[in-house]
């Protein structure tokens, strides 16, 4: 069976939320969000599509809705989707907010551009094979997926 790629994957994944989305398109600039206590009473924890940051992002009108997860963010306009590398404090906050509806409200919580490597249509290399070998000779990838913390999509 062979393997999604990138565009099809990440267009899968806003599809089950906002099923009008047409294309999937990656950032050229990166942008800055500010949280109000507001945003952080009236989201929901673990709920991608309406967490503090989400409404922080359709508040200030920089999305029509917003898809955020601790590595990739999407903000909605009409029927496309723009893909942001989230950035690790705003992937702090997120962990902090699923757990304990805790988003430290203030400026500055920035969704990048993907690097080159990780932009849809990217060449992605050779597979990690610096884990463990099975018993066939093959190697395992041991991930290490935090709990407790929403989801976009597992594999």
């Amino acid at each position: 069976m062979r393997k999604p790629n990138k565009r099809n994957r990440s267009l899968a994944i806003v599809r089950k939320q906002f099923p009008k989305v047409k294309r999937v398109v990656d950032s050229k600039s990166g942008i800055l969000v500010d949280v109000s206590e507001q945003d952080n009473k009236s989201g929901r924890k673990k709920v991608t599509n309406d967490c503090a940051l989400a409404r922080a992002c359709v508040r200030q009108k920089l999305a029509d809705a917003a898809i955020i997860g601790v590595s990739t963010s999407y903000l909605i306009h009409g029927d496309t989707a723009v893909r942001y590398k989230t950035s690790q404090s705003v992937a702090r906050e997120i962990t902090s907010f699923d757990r304990h509806k805790d988003f430290a409200a203030g400026k500055n919580y920035r969704l990048s551009p993907p690097c080159e490597s990780l932009r849809i249509g990217a060449h992605s290399g050779e597979p990690n094979r610096a884990i463990g070998k099975t018993k066939a000779g093959a190697y395992k990838r041991v991930i290490h997926r935090t709990s407790k913390i929403r989801s976009i999509m597992r594999d």
